[in-house]
């Protein structure tokens, strides 16, 4: 007699909760929550992400775990600001895992201020000090909230409060500037390399350095020590794929890096 066993609906939205409340700066340590979720097929399991610029279509979500884990909470050390032509607004996801699978993803708007100009240097050596004391999926989350150095203006937020505006570097910046951002850039670039040579190559370290460099690039900063290092990335990556065992090996290396 055979028994087959079939996946239920996917699991019913509860709440997904961003603590503290509506806002808060780069470096504010915040909690992600998912509240009241249920499913017919369980236990239920949790990814945690965010996409810092929603109206840019080459924007890639920022994963705050390596794996959906059962943990319906997920704190997070920093996040990085949202861009000003989004009003600093991030959106931050959670997909909720059925045992068989079956998936469902909500999202909610959540506003992550650039740290004030007077606090921009502070800012930045904690993020650099902290990505020093974490494993490498980790470090690269906390990378990707590092602010590349550059002037700008001031834009009022909600409330009456004064805001950084970080946009890419101007394009007369003069050569003494460039010069700062591309040793900040290259810097951050030599942090991730080392680390990520420090640990066993996979699918989920790959994937997560990839992620800080282009969060990296999208405030306006490519480099030659990025270009090189995204292409060992890649290379890395394929090595994996052509490594695998069998196709399901294959599709999760696939999965996790693109």
């Amino acid at each position: 007699e055979l028994e087959f066993i079939t996946a239920g609906p996917p699991p019913v939205p509860g709440e997904l909760i961003v603590t503290p409340e509506n806002q808060s700066f780069v470096s504010d340590p915040k909690l992600l929550s998912a509240h009241s979720w249920t499913a017919e097929d369980t236990p239920l399991t949790y990814m945690f992400s965010y996409r810092s610029e929603p109206s840019s279509e080459f924007s890639e979500p920022i994963d705050l775990r390596v794996n959906p884990i059962s943990a319906p909470e997920q704190s997070a050390w920093c996040m990085r600001a949202g861009s000003e032509a989004d009003d600093f607004s991030v959106e931050v996801f959670v997909s909720v895992y059925s045992l068989y699978g079956a998936t469902t993803t909500l999202k909610k708007s959540y506003r992550v201020l650039p740290p004030p100009p007077q606090d921009l240097a502070a800012v930045n050596a904690n993020i650099r000090s902290k990505a020093e004391e974490v494993d490498p999926e980790t470090m690269a989350q906390i990378v990707a909230c590092y602010q590349v150095s550059s002037k700008s203006g001031a834009t009022p937020a909600s409330g009456g409060s004064t805001t950084t505006t970080l946009a890419p570097l101007p394009s007369d910046a003069d050569q003494e500037e460039q010069a700062q951002v591309v040793e900040e850039v290259n810097g951050l670039v030599a942090a991730l390399r080392g680390r990520s040579q420090q640990a066993v190559v996979t699918a989920s370290t790959v994937a997560s350095n990839l992620q800080a460099t282009m969060s990296i690039a999208s405030s306006g900063i490519v480099t030659d020590d990025m270009v090189e290092f995204v292409g060992d990335l890649v290379d890395s990556g394929v090595g994996l794929f052509d490594s695998a065992e069998s196709d399901e090996d294959r599709d999760n290396v696939a999965t996790t890096m693109f």
